[in-house]
């Protein structure tokens, strides 16, 4: 896959692509149908009836097109002012995060199979742009598509001004087919980032993994801790805190991919209170597993929320809990089919 932070990393492309163009925080199930319908383009599959398109794909859409996708870097919400940042997001009391970083996020979307993304700099100038004037000098002489695929709620340009309506007259003037994908339901929820954070800050990370269709996961170094789980006999593997989005404080069932290996695992997400210590700390204990891990990349996959995270009187009190926690997490380890 073809990753370009600049107009001139794009390669030449042997024939107009199919657009995707969106934030894509998340890669979930809602950006995975743009996709879907990405490569149905590209392969001249038939148009599903429930979208809303212009006209018929012309010739070079019927051909193997290749797909790229078009989003921004940094996100819109992380250059806007607060106001407007939480109006977009319709979170009136939390700062934005990323669900995932921008390193996940790319290796997320070359599990889907498209071609290239094109990370497109995002400042107040690009947000002060009029949404034909982004059209006709970014996406038009960078990629001259042959369709292009953006979700239902999609918004850009000065004020938000550009929706799908401006894109359908843009596009029938330039000839590139318009193809907007309607809201994705899933167990009676639109399938959204902001739906997602929510479910994350509430802690419910089963119902932020249903929305996203894959585990939600952290990726990390470990680093040295305060070395209190080796001394309870319960060693575990650090990991310093990312900028990214993190589910609420407290104890999780997780699994913890290490090189090839997968591990059951429970993870503690906060402070320490029993040892009166308020640093917020993300301590993975692995099941099973024997070895050194300082130095080692993780990824650290969150299935459910075992518990919140509160002070014992002594030690041993905290050592009986762990233990149930393991057992908890075990189960819930065994009870979990994957996506």
């Amino acid at each position: 896959m073809f990753v370009a932070y600049q107009p001139s990393e794009i390669p030449k492309l042997s024939q107009p692509p199919v657009l995707i163009l969106g934030n894509l925080d998340g890669i979930h199930r809602g950006h995975r149908a743009l996709i879907e319908k990405s490569r149905q383009l590209a392969g001249g599959s038939p148009v599903m009836s429930a979208e809303v398109t212009t006209e018929p794909p012309r010739a070079a859409e019927l051909m193997k097109a290749p797909t790229w996708a078009l989003t921004f870097h940094p996100h819109p919400a992380e250059v806007l002012s607060p106001s407007r940042s939480l109006q977009l997001l319709h979170r009136p009391t939390h700062q934005f995060q990323r669900i995932f970083s921008f390193e996940n996020q790319r290796a997320l979307l070359e599990e889907t199979g498209v071609n290239g993304i094109y990370y497109h700099h995002f400042d107040q100038k690009t947000a002060a742009q009029e949404p034909e004037e982004f059209l006709n000098q970014v996406v038009w002489p960078l990629f001259h598509p042959a369709a292009m695929v953006v979700g239902f709620n999609f918004r850009f340009g000065r004020g938000r001004h550009g929706d799908s309506h401006v894109l359908q007259e843009w596009g029938a003037g330039k000839g590139v087919s318009i193809h907007v994908v309607p809201a994705l339901h899933w167990h009676g929820q639109v399938v959204s980032s902001s739906n997602i954070r929510e479910s994350l800050r509430d802690g419910d990370v089963r119902d932020a993994n249903e929305l996203l269709g894959f585990p939600f996961f952290i990726t990390g170094q470990v680093e040295a801790g305060e070395r209190r789980g080796r001394d309870l006999g319960f060693p575990t593997a650090n990991l310093a805190r990312p900028s990214t989005l993190l589910p609420k404080e407290g104890v999780y069932a997780t699994r913890v991919h290490v090189a090839s290996a997968i591990y059951p695992s429970v993870t503690h997400l906060g402070a320490a209170p029993t040892f009166h210590d308020s640093h917020q700390r993300i301590e993975s204990y692995l099941l099973d597993f024997k070895g050194e891990l300082y130095g080692q990349g993780l990824k650290v996959e969150f299935l459910d929320r075992l518990r919140e995270t509160r002070a014992f009187t002594k030690p041993d009190d905290l050592k009986a809990q762990i233990a149930k926690d393991i057992q908890r997490a075990r189960e819930v380890h065994h009870e979990f089919t994957g996506f």
